[in-house]
């Protein structure tokens, strides 16, 4: 855990949206295939991108999918641990239970990313993929803890 590390104060996170609206934490759009594993355990190709854009699948399905398993080359002392995908929610529920636990709050740094001609495609239009996180942050009642949120294109 990151927060094990007292000089840790803020978590930053870049999300994504499923067909089925569940706001994900991923930093892209698209399955990574350096490190993703399918259901199947095989591995994703640069040529199969196009059918493993997040917001083409119900979270049921991304779950499905394996990123933790296959070590990143740039982080070769990384501990390899089966890992799906978390939703916004569970990973606050988890930040807020451990934190609990260690006695602080972290900050939370948010970014939406939505590119100009991907909407419907690889996340909803702005103002839903915004609504869609704002809701989440106000049930989890951390919009004071917020360190940065924005929009970025």
């Amino acid at each position: 855990w990151a927060m094990d590390n007292k000089k840790v104060q803020t978590l930053e996170m870049d999300l994504a949206i499923t067909k089925d609206k569940q706001v994900v934490v991923s930093h892209d759009p698209v399955l990574n295939p350096i490190i993703t594993t399918q259901p199947d355990g095989k591995s994703i190709t640069t040529g199969e991108l196009n059918n493993h854009i997040i917001y083409q699948m119900n979270y049921e399905q991304l779950a499905k999918f394996d990123v933790g398993l296959k070590i990143h080359p740039r982080f070769p002392q990384q501990k390899k641990l089966a890992v799906s995908i978390p939703t916004l929610n569970d990973l606050v529920d988890s930040v807020e239970l451990k934190g609990s636990i260690l006695g602080r709050k972290l900050m939370y740094n948010i970014e939406i990313k939505s590119v100009e001609g991907k909407d419907i495609t690889e996340h909803p239009a702005p103002d839903e993929f915004v609504e869609l996180v704002v809701n989440i942050i106000k049930q989890k009642n951390i919009a004071s803890r917020k360190k940065i949120l924005r929009c970025s294109s």
